[in-house]
């Protein structure tokens, strides 16, 4: 009886010193690496593999208190061995201890450690992903680590549990997934994309008008316009770019040659004579009339451009350009290249109308004043409206498209009375008459750019 009491007592002593043994051998408190420390972690060696493979993202991840719950592999099923190489290293003590190296999915091995706290580092020598991370940071919640010899290097946060570290990885990986093609790109087609989303423009451009109608309305006479010439027109802008806008200031030079004809007209006018004295009237009427009118000018506008990008690589865009265009004044010159005109008298005390007395201004069909020309001063207000796609390469682009032109110009000259010719060899354009003149125009469009900034 005694034996057993005391064989009780040392099973008693040595279950608790079992118990307490297991107490105190549990899992230690460990120190979070901080970033002067990592150095201790041998990090050199996965910075000369990102060194050597510009096209494939490094990853280390640094595990704290690791309990036997869940393989960490099964967080990423459909892991791409072809874009990352992924470490993952257990914390233990002072010591880097490599416990899974995934490569491809052949290597997984069946270790159960799962990650309690994990810091995850991203390594890369890319410059157009470095760039890339660095915008989206903050979406990834990631932080500038160290740069060495070209590799720049990204850390996380401090990952509390195993869902929050799945949840973490998965979304760096999908982000990496999704812009991959960046791997392969330069990286000054990069900083052409930066440069395309805030930037300065300089744009050269041409307008070639498929269609275009002048029209205007003259009190004394009727008359219909005919283009003569296709009008040019061709411009230079500077545009300050910000995102999917962009707007500047820009000056084109704008050509125009028409046929103006008028409706075959007479009319009469006060006239007097030294010789004749009384109310006399001078009738003239003109046939078959026709003006040549041309002018050349510069124009100012202001452009404002919405821009879609239809591709990843923000290479194409379809943009919807507007434009409100001021025209500087300008001289628009006429000449009469056709017609016939009559001059007959009205005097008073006589009936009939006097004709064919060429000392006193009469004449009939009379073509001296073909040939002359007239000058008037004009300007404009207008706007624009166009769609085209645009091409960036580099830091250079070309588009293609369609433009609406819509000018109205005003006379500075305007006359409410006014004749083409009072007299024999007198000529004056019939645009005094007008006060507005208004050109609508359906061009195709073709430009050029240079990204300076």
């Amino acid at each position: 009886m005694q034996q057993f009491k005391l064989l009780l007592i040392i099973s008693f002593v040595l279950l608790s010193c079992q118990l307490f043994s297991q107490e105190n051998s549990g899992p230690k408190e460990m120190v979070f690496p901080e970033k002067k420390s990592l150095i201790d972690f041998d990090i050199s060696d996965i910075e000369d593999k990102a060194r050597a493979d510009s096209e494939k993202i490094y990853i280390k991840i640094f595990n704290v208190d690791a309990t036997a719950i869940k393989p960490p592999y099964d967080c990423i099923p459909n892991y791409n061995f072809e874009l990352f190489e992924i470490r993952f290293h257990n914390y233990i003590g002072n010591e880097s201890e490599l416990f899974i190296k995934l490569k491809n999915n052949g290597d997984r091995k069946d270790n159960t450690t799962s990650l309690s706290r994990s810091a995850l580092y991203i390594f890369c020598a890319n410059d157009s992903m470095q760039s890339l991370i660095l915008k989206n940071k903050n979406y990834l919640s990631l932080e500038e680590f160290q740069t060495t010899d070209g590799v720049q290097s990204f850390r996380t946060k401090e990952v509390t549990g195993q869902v929050m570290f799945c949840w973490k990885l998965n979304q760096i990986l999908d982000f990496f997934e999704n812009h991959k093609e960046v791997l392969k790109r330069k990286s000054d087609d990069l900083i052409v994309e930066q440069k395309i989303e805030k930037s300065i423009a300089v744009n050269l451009h041409s307008a070639f008008p498929i269609f275009n109608a002048m029209a205007s309305t003259n009190k004394m006479y009727k008359n219909s316009i005919s283009m003569n010439s296709i009008p040019i027109f061709l411009g230079l802008d500077v545009q300050f770019v910000k995102k999917n806008f962009s707007f500047g200031l820009g000056v084109f030079h704008s050509t125009f040659n028409f046929n103006n004809s008028l409706k075959n007209t007479s009319y009469t006018i006060d006239w007097s004579n030294a010789n004749i004295n009384g109310d006399n009237f001078k009738a003239i009427d003109f046939k078959n009339v026709k003006e040549m009118v041309a002018f050349s000018n510069y124009n100012l506008y202001l452009p404002v451009v919405y821009s879609l990008s239809l591709n990843k690589q923000k290479s194409m865009f379809f943009d919807i350009n507007s434009k409100l265009i001021y025209a500087l004044p300008f001289v628009m010159k006429s000449k009469l290249i056709s017609g016939e005109f009559s001059y007959r008298g009205k005097i008073q005390g006589i009936n009939d109308e006097l004709s064919n007395i060429p000392s006193l201004g009469f004449i009939e069909n009379d073509q001296s004043i073909i040939g002359q020309a007239s000058e008037l001063k004009m300007h404009g207000y207008g706007f624009n409206l166009g769609l085209n796609m645009r091409y960036n390469y580099r830091s250079f682009s070309a588009k293609f498209g369609v433009a609406y032109y819509s000018m109205g110009y005003r006379n500075l000259q305007y006359q409410s009375e006014s004749y083409i010719t009072k007299q024999i060899s007198d000529y004056q354009s019939s645009f005094f008459g007008v006060k507005n003149i208004s050109s609508n125009s359906l061009a195709l469009s073709f430009g050029i750019g240079y990204i300076i900034k």
